[in-house]
């Protein structure tokens, strides 16, 4: 059994373990990720190869991530996410397409902790998960920004509140 294997089981098993001990203070919020599980696969053991598939429930919704490792994690960050059977790139630009206000100019991929760049060795599946919360929650912005939009047009139709916007996130 490799390390890196070895590595993505524990990280699983520390996920579950702080989300169903109460008496453990997690960096995931326990309170917002209900029933949460998944599966470890090897799709090819002679060139390291893992998948993982996390299932969870979060703000009344499942999702489901599949993650695929190569033999270099943790040195290097998953090779492709999927959050409900769609790239995680793709979703980072149609955030960023519908979001021009906030995200003009930017990638927000390039922001996160999935990027090559800013990926670190100490990070984990935690820190995907995060990252995954993340992008959900972005994904209805664009609907917070009309909201927001309206209730500025409607009681400060005079004033540059452009400042607002970055509340939001």
């Amino acid at each position: 059994m490799s390390n890196t294997y070895k590595r993505i089981i524990n990280e699983h098993i520390q996920i579950y373990y702080d989300l169903s001990n109460t008496s453990n203070v997690s960096k995931i919020n326990k309170d917002i990720i209900k029933e949460f599980n998944y599966k470890i696969y090897i799709l090819d053991l002679d060139r390291l190869l893992y998948k993982s598939i996390i299932n969870f429930v979060y703000m009344g919704k499942t999702h489901v991530i599949n993650i695929y490792y190569n033999k270099y994690y943790p040195f290097e960050p998953p090779q492709n996410i999927n959050v409900n059977n769609i790239n995680i790139q793709n979703i980072y630009t149609d955030i960023i397409n519908k979001n021009k206000i906030l995200f003009a100019n930017r990638c927000l991929f390039c922001e996160s902790d999935l990027c090559s760049q800013n990926w670190d060795i100490s990070y984990n599946i935690k820190y995907i998960l995060k990252e995954v919360i993340k992008i959900i929650n972005y994904k209805n912005l664009h609907i917070e920004i009309r909201l927001l939009n309206s209730i500025i047009n409607k009681y400060s139709p005079y004033e540059n509140l452009d400042y607002l916007y970055y509340y939001l996130l």
